[in-house]
């Protein structure tokens, strides 16, 4: 299956992959000015964005698969990716199965590591938050979390839009997705055999993926690594330090 995505500019491709309850349309502010630099390509994971509800259990895994498969079937045959959050799940399950491919990953507020037990059972509360009380209701406790305490009540405005994508995520897709993020096995064995480039995007208050969980990992890749922290960014840097965010990306593929 061909995943809705939409692609911009030429040269070595960058695919930008979203995470859980977003889609395509975070990486909006990105795309235009990546493009000069790089053959863009944003992708809606399965279930998400255009793409059609899950209705049936997913790994993070068949997750990749599609992905690469939606990527050969664009005669894409290298590249960098760049994965946020669940993106960077899928990134790395993908960097895994299809290391040839591979020319660099971002892993943008994400992690290699697997949910400790206590992640676990968060998993499963919002499972059973999700089927009793819908979508909207998850998303007005989750999205706010996603930013830097000191900045949300300067970013309001910006988590009001980031609730309004999010909710267009199915429920079914919610669910079926939690589970696959709950399920997915540790993957530090991706980072100690890569020998392409790695960066790691991490924001100084992040509470979802916290800061010290990046710099226990950073030095297992092979390969160049880079990592920068963001001062006064949560978990949501494409839209607390969007410039900086694109910069580093744009460095990072002329690099």
């Amino acid at each position: 299956m061909l995943l809705n995505h939409i692609q911009r500019g030429e040269g070595q491709p960058l695919v930008l992959i979203h995470g859980f309850c977003e889609n395509l349309h975070i990486w909006n502010n990105f795309v235009a000015p990546l493009s000069k630099h790089a053959q863009v390509v944003a992708i809606d994971l399965p279930g998400f964005g255009k793409n059609p509800p899950l209705e049936q259990l997913i790994t993070i895994e068949e997750m990749a698969d599609q992905v690469y498969q939606t990527l050969h079937e664009l005669s894409i045959v290298s590249g960098v990716l760049v994965g946020h959050s669940l993106g960077g799940y899928v990134s790395l399950a993908f960097a895994e199965k299809y290391p040839q491919w591979m020319n660099g990953l971002c892993l943008f507020h994400s992690t290699a590591y697997a949910d400790n037990e206590e992640k676990k059972k968060k998993r499963d509360k919002a499972v059973r938050f999700i089927e009793e009380n819908g979508i909207a209701a998850f998303n007005d406790g989750l999205i706010p979390s996603l930013f830097a305490a000191s900045q949300r009540n300067s970013l309001r405005d910006t988590i009001e839009q980031v609730k309004a994508l999010a909710n267009h995520t199915p429920t079914p897709t919610a669910i079926e997705v939690t589970r696959a993020m709950k399920n997915r096995p540790d993957r530090t064995g991706a980072l100690q055999q890569a020998t392409y480039p790695l960066m790691f995007i991490a924001g100084q208050e992040d509470e979802a993926v916290p800061l010290e969980t990046i710099q226990s990992q950073c030095w297992l890749p092979q390969g160049a690594v880079s990592v920068h922290v963001l001062p006064q960014v949560g978990h949501m840097g494409m839209y607390e330090a969007a410039e900086t965010c694109t910069n580093l990306l744009g460095g990072f593929i002329s690099g």
